[in-house]
């Protein structure tokens, strides 16, 4: 069944530091520019986007949290709901949701 239904996909895997994704930060916004439909997103981000995406471990760097906020607001991106852990990953003291799908409208 075909619905017509046509959109743009990326697979991400993020750098582990702050300056190591931000060229992947303005990639994003340079495709964002040129997308013509819908545009989904989806992969490890290694970066959370608010204090409940975290628990346990070192406090969250706000400027790491801050960047990537603004990047996904920068390509109109939102996180997609899911069910299940809250958390993707863990060290065995932290747990983080650092996996994810953003949508845009």
């Amino acid at each position: 069944f075909r619905s017509g239904f046509c959109f743009e996909s990326s697979g991400v895997y993020a750098k582990c530091t702050r300056v190591g994704r931000r060229p992947l930060w303005e990639a994003m916004e340079l495709l964002n520019g040129d997308m013509v439909r819908p545009w989904m997103a989806v992969g490890d981000f290694n970066v959370v986007s608010s204090a409940g995406e975290q628990e346990g471990g070192s406090s969250m760097n706000m400027r790491n949290v801050d960047e990537f906020n603004t990047a996904m607001f920068n390509c109109g991106l939102a996180s997609v709901e899911f069910e299940g852990q809250p958390f993707t990953w863990t060290n065995g003291v932290m747990w983080q949701r650092l996996d994810r799908a953003l949508v845009n409208a």
